[in-house]
């Protein structure tokens, strides 16, 4: 059973906005995965429903942005509804907090010794996604990339960490791994250097793509957002800064190009430059 909590709203009844068919387009492997999303399926968090949700879980996944005020937040009421973080048997996924939290949440459970469950801090969403509102048939329509590889660190039980979150996704079979992703274990450390930081920021606030979003206008982040030489060689002296730091703080960060190669399979060209790199990222029809 898989229950998606959510946060209530004195406006309106949220989870009657996400009950209903959603359609998962793939856009670089292609396929077309369907579910049907029914109210059985959430519930808000705080209530009842969800509290026993929370605390009869073996697997809990965290979305909340990864900003440090909202994991610590997080993790005090988790810790407040009881048998969550001190349960070794529970293990808490962090979406997207390899990124510029993982320092914070990470030192939080090396000080607190009550924290006993296992902690998985995942570099960055499994699938790259765009999810438009529900159309005139009632469909939720997503289209996005599922990533090859995913890294991971954990706080806790390795073995236990791998394997939750490796059940999570079991088409691992198509791409020879164990999982589809395939997450693999890198030190904490590593963590932070990572490209969310300049390759979102770095699109959605170019000059000319607040002026598409002013318009109302919808276009692909990756392969539509960069078109032009000028953006590519900014977001690539960006790159070529985060290495750097990275470097000097002793880890090895890879470079985007490095990282669309290992996360998407995109095949790496010498000497290509980062707009054309990034035109690549959507499959294209022969």
């Amino acid at each position: 059973q898989v229950t998606g909590l959510v946060r209530p709203s004195a406006k309106q009844n949220r989870i009657a906005s996400l009950v209903g068919p959603v359609e998962f387009t793939e856009q670089l492997h292609g396929g077309v995965h369907r579910v049907n999303l029914t109210e059985d399926n959430f519930a808000y968090w705080g209530s009842e429903a969800g509290v026993r949700a929370v605390q009869q879980a073996h697997t809990l996944i965290v979305s909340v942005p990864d900003a440090a005020t909202s994991r610590m937040g997080l993790f005090d009421e988790l810790t407040h509804y009881g048998g969550v973080l001190d349960d070794p048997s529970k293990s808490v996924i962090l979406v997207r907090a390899g990124q510029g939290g993982q320092p914070v949440w990470s030192q939080r459970v090396r000080n607190d010794p009550s924290i006993r469950a296992t902690l998985i801090g995942v570099e960055d969403s499994p699938h790259g996604t765009r999810v438009h509102p529900r159309n005139d048939d009632g469909i939720v329509k997503i289209v996005g990339k599922r990533k090859e590889r995913v890294e991971i660190s954990v706080a806790g039980d390795r073995d236990q960490g791998v394997e939750a979150i490796r059940n999570l996704f079991p088409r691992g079979a198509q791409i020879g791994q164990a999982s589809w992703p395939d997450f693999v274990v890198v030190p904490g450390s590593a963590m932070p250097w990572r490209a969310g930081f300049f390759i979102h920021p770095g699109v959605a606030l170019w000059p000319d793509n607040i002026a598409r979003t002013m318009r109302g206008e919808q276009y692909l982040h990756y392969a539509e957002g960069v078109r032009d030489a000028r953006h590519g060689e900014y977001l690539q002296e960006l790159d070529d800064v985060k290495v750097r730091l990275g470097q000097a703080y002793g880890a090895d960060p890879q470079t985007f190009a490095e990282k669309l190669h290992t996360q998407f399979g995109l095949p790496m060209k010498p000497d290509e430059a980062f707009h054309e790199m990034m035109a690549r990222t959507v499959k294209r029809p022969d």
